[in-house]
């Protein structure tokens, strides 16, 4: 099996750790690179590869390192390999990188239920330190004042529209957001059935039967090739010996020979993985066995770090096509208008029994501050009254669900709305058009002074497709 690695990928990667290495006067070089996409594409394999053609060392940390119940000890950890990997080019003088996997899943915030912890403000803060001041890069309680040498960082993750937005802001972080292109998944698939006896045309067709899997499935697809064989090998064996032959035995591994599968056959096995992948989908158990728990909290999408182009500010960053750039509209105004409470005719009481009053009488509001307050805050705590959406609101809501986008409802006040720092209010999954009314009318009436925005998902690529705002402040 030979592997192919894409040439824009490998040019990428190759001219950060390059630039990074070269003396560029006054030349701003940005220390981290970041690879983000879609799960399953490639690219810490990738990335490996290319540290291998390049005779590039690589120095490694996990996200699930990011984490710790001691705090403080990721935030040493990232100085303690980036100054292993200096010390490596210092004694074998070779290019070296500091990689870090799935930074998001270690250092980003999903939802509601994802705690933000010291650690992870500490890992963002080094991150963003050592961007700043690669040549310094002291341990904790200690101090070197002989400088480190440059070391440059590259980190993948799925979705940085999660990480703290400093880090990921030109100038600290340069991202590349990679997605294979159809000629460069087909290399990849011919590259990993080389040896399979298939044909160039049963390859090309394999990848169009499955257009939306990633390149990890067809990985997958040529490991269950290989069950029939194992399958055989343990009944030739038996159940009981299987693990003294493997581990105990003085006798080689046993060899099998590369099987022949037919198109057909593939394309099952593929089938086989897509119907596994749609019960995971369809089945939601969190929802039947905690149906007011964590099914709902979990679904929803926190948007408050993120970077782009949105109205006009810094938003998230994510890759929109050109028909996604959110539109602002007169928002119509969701006033909620209280109703005048009617005087009630005191009830016929028995003659000579005092009717207790259940309020004292309250004396003039004129001169009294603190009661003007006391009622203040009483009326404040009434419930709102819900209005229902206007036609110009509903006209911008009903297109997202019934297209089968998930919608999500975000609020700012003034303050975070200048500073684009949205707060998710809550999501509505497809095509559940009363669901998402509902919410929307209630967040209206529960927002009045504050900015509120619908969120366009794309459910499949975990993608945003349009904002648009819907309510402004009066």
């Amino acid at each position: 099996m030979s592997y192919f690695v894409s040439p824009r990928f490998t040019e990428k990667v190759a001219v950060h750790v390059v630039k990074n290495f070269l003396n560029l006067p006054r030349v701003p070089v940005p220390l981290i690179l970041g690879i983000h996409g879609k799960k399953g594409e490639g690219k810490t394999f990738q990335c490996n590869l290319v540290f291998e053609q390049m005779g590039i060392d690589a120095v490694h940390i996990s996200g699930g390192e990011l984490e710790s119940p001691d705090a403080g000890d990721p935030a040493r950890l990232l100085r303690l390999r980036y100054r292993e990997a200096s010390d490596m080019v210092k004694v074998r003088g070779r290019m070296c990188v500091l990689l870090i996997n799935d930074i998001d899943a270690g250092a980003g915030r999903f939802d509601r239920l994802t705690q933000y912890t010291v650690n992870t403000q500490l890992v963002n803060a080094t991150l963003m330190n050592i961007a700043d001041n690669p040549t310094n890069v002291q341990l904790p309680g200690s101090y070197d004042s002989e400088p480190v040498r440059r070391i440059p960082i590259i980190v993948t993750g799925n979705d940085f529209g999660t990480l703290y937005a400093p880090l990921i802001r030109d100038g600290r972080m340069d991202k590349f957001y990679w997605e294979p292109t159809a000629a460069e998944r087909l290399e990849v698939v011919r590259g990993m059935f080389e040896g399979l006896g298939l044909a160039d045309r049963a390859v090309a067709e394999l990848v169009e039967t499955f257009p939306n899997q990633s390149v990890d499935f067809f990985g997958a697809m040529k490991s269950r090739v290989y069950d029939d064989l194992v399958r055989q090998f343990i009944q030739d064996t038996g159940l009981a010996q299987v693990s003294n032959r493997l581990l105990k035995s003085k006798e080689a591994l046993p060899q099998f020979a590369e099987p022949q599968p037919t198109l057909e056959q593939l394309k099952a096995i593929g089938a086989a993985l897509v119907k596994e992948q749609d019960r995971i989908r369809e089945l939601h158990l969190v929802a039947a066995y905690n149906p007011h728990g964590e099914a709902n909290a979990a679904s929803e999408t926190v948007s408050q770090n993120g970077q782009g182009e949105t109205n006009g500010l810094q938003g998230r960053s994510r890759p929109y096509s050109a028909t996604a750039q959110p539109e602002p509209i007169a928002a119509e105004p969701a006033v909620a208008t209280h109703t005048q409470t009617q005087p009630i005719a005191p009830e016929a009481k028995p003659s000579g029994v005092p009717r207790p009053k259940l309020e004292p009488e309250l004396p003039p509001l004129s001169g009294n501050p603190d009661l003007e307050a006391k009622l203040e805050y009483r009326s404040s705590q009434r419930p709102k009254l819900v209005q229902p959406l206007g036609p110009t609101i509903r006209s911008q809501l009903v297109p997202i669900v019934n297209n089968g986008y998930r919608l999500g409802i975000e609020v700012a006040d003034k303050r975070h709305y200048n500073a684009n720092s949205w707060q998710c209010y809550g999501t509505a999954e497809p095509h559940q058009e009363t669901e998402a009314i509902g919410k929307l009318e209630t967040c209206l009436a529960e927002n009045l002074d504050c900015y509120v925005r619908l969120v366009a998902i794309d459910p499949d690529r975990k993608q945003r497709i349009r904002e648009v705002i819907v309510q402004r402040p009066q």
